[in-house]
């Protein structure tokens, strides 16, 4: 399975609105799941994802974080299932920046 990430650093303003992306390529088809800091994000109704673009062997799904606060710095990662496999994507970081 391959997992790749958009970016890998972001700088971000209090109330931007952030957007991430992740590809995830294997047979079954990944099922995408956004960690914060490797663990569940904390704050589902402003931090939400979505699959963008599927086939039958890739997914791209989008992490959108709204209204941006200073304790939403982290690192963010992406983890790819399908079947039995699971593999984590490089983090991407995300500052907080006045």
């Amino acid at each position: 399975m391959i997992v790749k990430m958009s970016n890998t650093k972001i700088l971000a303003h209090e109330g931007d609105d952030v957007k991430l992306m992740c590809e995830a390529i294997g047979f079954p088809k990944p099922t995408i799941v956004w960690r914060y800091n490797w663990r569940c994000l904390p704050d589902p109704a402003r931090m939400t994802s979505r699959d963008v673009s599927t086939t039958c062997k890739n997914v791209v799904s989008e992490l959108t974080i709204k209204n941006f606060q200073a304790g939403d710095d982290a690192l963010y990662t992406c983890e790819a299932l399908g079947g039995t496999d699971r593999h984590l994507s490089q983090p991407v970081e995300v500052r907080f920046t006045k």
